[in-house]
């Protein structure tokens, strides 16, 4: 670099692409950097050492940060890499993002990574860490077209999609012409899991699925509020929402965000004892949107509410003062609880308040199906 410097035959826009494993560790490291500042320049790390220099330069426009992960679970990072540094690996990534970095992680598919555990745990730390772009690649050693690979990389596909997160399998070195013609086919034809979510709960709220389950008894349901405030309810989450308004005091919240809201119901009645003035309701099945609409036409509740069938975490919060999140038996069908809890964190204005009222215990299904609760 410095010997095509010295001679002028650098173009002043030219693009360098640096590093290969763990570049940082390398004694010449700084002056590659001071050079590369002056250009478009991508690096190439395994992300085992933050550098904080390489996420100033990878913040400018034209530059960034590539990090091959390949895994989505601590065991086949280690068989794929030969290493114990998943953890480490996006935590450093995290680091990336919060810099500023324009960055983006790569999954190489392997025999070893295609399981739905590393699929989903991969996108779930993609989501944890804010990265915004995912890199396919093809297994290179494979010589012919690999079925696994084509189905795992399809599941990628939608999961990113369903979480705003940009795929890229173009390129040399990645997938040829045909094998991205059927990934895009195979996702195109197979249900995305927003079809599937509405699908199942729409079955379940129109009663074409029986789902008895313990909150149907109102002696349940009184039971649990008396517990948690001494409540002598059958309303499901009165006891919560009197405890609320106990702690409130005179203080009102103004705007709430309920996600996977059902029909309603549980805000209905948040906004009838004063507790919230405002919700904006998302859900994905449509029959539970069309259920609630009607039930909040009839409480004369149409102008304080707004319900979106769509994704939450895709929604557009900006210039709304949300000082509640709402999550009422919902939490627990999330893809990734924790990712979940710091998203309503983030949304909260200062001084906002979380309430979760949901089952917690040793299996998130409560109870086998055969038992049914006393009437």
């Amino acid at each position: 670099m410095q010997h095509l410097e010295e001679r002028n035959l650098l173009a002043h826009d030219a693009s360098f692409v640096l590093g290969g494993g763990e570049p940082t560790v390398n004694p010449l490291w700084g002056e590659w950097l001071n050079i590369a500042a002056w250009y478009n320049s991508n690096f190439a790390t395994n992300a085992l050492i933050f550098d904080k220099k390489m996420a100033q330069l990878a913040s400018k426009p034209g530059c960034g940060i590539n990090v091959s992960v390949d895994a989505g679970t601590e065991q086949t990072y280690h068989k794929v890499k030969g290493v114990d540094a998943f953890r480490k690996v996006w935590d450093n990534i995290s680091k990336y993002v919060k810099y500023g970095s324009n960055i983006s992680v790569k999954y190489i598919f392997l025999p070893e990574n295609c399981g739905d555990e590393d699929i989903n745990g991969f996108i779930r730390e993609v989501v944890n860490s804010g990265v915004k772009t995912i890199l396919f690649s093809r297994n290179l050693s494979a010589q012919e077209e690999d079925g696994q690979l084509l189905e795992a990389a399809t599941k990628i596909l939608n999961l990113a999609k369903f979480h705003n997160i940009s795929v890229s399998i173009k390129g040399a070195g990645y997938f040829n012409e045909a094998e991205r013609k059927k990934i895009h086919d195979l996702a195109r034809n197979s249900e995305t899991i927003e079809e599937r979510v509405d699908e199942h709960w729409s079955n379940i709220f129109s009663g074409k699925e029986n789902n008895v389950n313990w909150w149907n008894s109102k002696i349940t349901i009184r039971h649990i509020n008396q517990m948690v405030s001494d409540t002598d309810s059958h309303i499901p989450s009165e006891g919560l929402n009197q405890l609320l308004l106990k702690r409130l005091g005179e203080k009102r919240l103004k705007l709430g965000v309920s996600v996977g809201c059902g029909s309603a119901h549980k805000e209905i009645r948040l906004m009838q004892l004063g507790i919230v003035d405002k919700f904006l309701l998302f859900d994905l099945s449509h029959e539970a949107i069309r259920q609630g609409t009607k039930r909040i036409g009839e409480a004369g509740l149409l102008n304080r509410v707004e319900f979106h069938k769509a994704d939450a975490f895709s929604f557009d919060f900006s210039g709304k003062k949300i000082d509640f999140v709402h999550w009422n038996n919902s939490l627990h069908h999330m893809l990734d609880v924790d990712a979940t809890v710091k998203w309503s964190r983030d949304i909260l204005v200062p001084g906002g308040m979380f309430y979760m009222d949901d089952y917690v215990g040793a299996s998130r299904f409560q109870h086998p199906q055969n038992i049914r609760p006393v009437q």
